[in-house]
């Protein structure tokens, strides 16, 4: 059997769905049965045909591989640098994706962490690094495959913009302190990641974010080859929190407005 389905027909993982009782032992038998028939993931029947939550089965995944399950979150920043020698076309094949490092500890998230060749493989590439492994359902590592090669409908940071602006004028007639905007907001989540990626790819060694007191609107400038120029404007209205969502990525107190 294709070792892509093999996961479909591991018993004791699917004694493990069994027990936390994600389908019936009937409905189980028909799901692999189907998945096996039509050369799909488990998963996929089990989330599209039997409505099978996410998280339900991403919770039943952890406990059978001992490791943290991660949903596919925008909010997250790919280390793009981990993924320079490696081919999207093998990553996609074989769903794992190296995440972020923290000094010698990479995370990857992976389908089957028990996959000892894809184990081997990771070793390969990345010798000198402790892995920590993280599951991932194959829709969500996709999600991250279209973010790490910059397919993902997040949109550009003019159409992030517009949507702002949008935001705005809908807004401007109950006059909205800025106070209340929430850096989790997506559209502000999705404007920090392009901010950083788009310095990322033209080699900036700053970036500023310059907010005024009064409604003027926020510039972003970037240091490329020692001389800094203004890349974009942000309405006055996100300017805190823009800078929150900043901070956040940074692991700095947003409640601390005194100093960055």
């Amino acid at each position: 059997m294709p070792k892509q389905y093999r996961r479909a027909t591991d018993r004791s993982l699917l004694k493990s769905f069994a027990y936390r009782g994600l389908l019936s032992p009937t409905d189980l038998e028909a799901a692999v049965q189907e998945a096996v028939s039509q050369k799909v993931e488990l998963e996929t029947i089990l989330l599209d045909k039997y409505h099978v939550p996410k998280a339900d089965l991403g919770a039943a995944l952890s406990e059978f591989y001992q490791c943290p399950y991660v949903p596919y979150d925008e909010r997250t920043v790919i280390d793009r640098e981990l993924l320079k020698n490696l081919s999207f076309d093998y990553l996609r094949n074989n769903l794992w994706l190296p995440l972020k490092r923290q000094g010698t500890a990479l995370d990857v998230i992976i389908n089957d962490p028990h996959d000892l060749e894809k184990w081997l493989d990771i070793r390969r590439a990345f010798p000198y690094y402790t892995i920590r492994f993280s599951v991932g359902l194959k829709c969500d590592i996709e999600q991250y495959f279209l973010v790490a090669s910059g397919q993902a409908s997040g949109g550009s940071i003019t159409e992030i913009l517009g949507e702002l602006a949008g935001e705005g004028e809908s807004e401007r007639a109950g006059e909205v302190d800025d106070g209340q905007i929430d850096e989790n907001d997506s559209a502000i989540v999705r404007l920090a990641n392009q901010v950083i990626a788009e310095a990322y790819r033209l080699g900036a060694s700053d970036v500023h974010i310059e907010p005024y007191s009064d409604r003027k609107e926020t510039a972003v400038r970037f240091r490329v080859d020692g001389g800094c120029f203004t890349y974009m404007r942000i309405p006055a209205t996100y300017r805190r929190a823009i800078v929150s969502r900043l901070k956040i990525m940074a692991n700095l107190d947003i409640s601390e407005r005194r100093k960055p």
